[in-house]
C-alpha cells in the first residue's frame, strides 16, 4: 500500500506538474498564452504612453485607434478574445482534475457502501436462513 502512496505522490507532485507545464508550453494553449501575454504588454505601453484613460475600464479603446499602437492593440485584442494566460490555464487545469478526481472518490465512496450494505444484507441474510434451519 506504501508503494501505491508513493507512486500516486510522485504522479501529484512532480508528474503531473511536468506534463501540464510541457502542454501549456505547447501547441495551441501556448499560442493562446503567449497572444493573451502580449496583449497585456501592449495595454500596459499605451496606459504608458496615452494615458489611462485612453481605455475604458473593460478595456476598449477609447482614443489613438489610428495610431500603430492602437491598431495593434485592436489586432490583438480580436484575436486573443477569450483566451487565458499560462497562470489561468494552468488553474483551469488543475480545477478540472481537481473535479474530476473528487468525483472519481465520491463514486468510490458509493461504490464501496453499496458493496459494504450488500454484504451486510447477505450476512444478515445468511445469519437469519442458518437461525431458522437450525430451529
Amino acid at each position: 500500500m506504501n508503494q501505491k502512496r508513493a507512486v500516486i505522490e510522485q504522479f501529484i507532485e512532480k508528474d503531473l506538474l511536468d506534463a501540464v507545464a510541457v502542454e501549456l508550453s505547447s501547441g495551441a494553449l501556448a499560442q493562446e498564452s503567449s497572444l493573451a501575454q502580449q496583449l497585456e504588454e501592449v495595454t500596459k505601453m499605451i496606459r504608458d504612453n496615452f494615458g489611462a484613460d485612453a481605455l475604458d475600464a473593460k478595456g476598449n479603446l477609447i482614443k489613438y485607434a489610428d495610431s500603430p499602437r492602437g491598431q495593434q492593440y485592436l489586432e490583438l485584442r480580436e484575436k486573443v478574445g477569450n483566451a487565458k494566460t499560462s497562470p489561468e490555464l494552468e488553474s483551469d487545469i488543475f480545477n478540472h482534475l481537481y473535479t474530476f478526481f473528487s468525483r472519481q472518490t465520491a463514486s468510490s465512496r458509493a461504490r464501496v457502501r453499496s458493496i459494504r450494505f450488500s454484504n451486510a444484507e447477505c450476512s444478515t441474510r445468511n445469519s437469519h436462513e442458518r437461525h431458522h434451519s437450525q430451529s
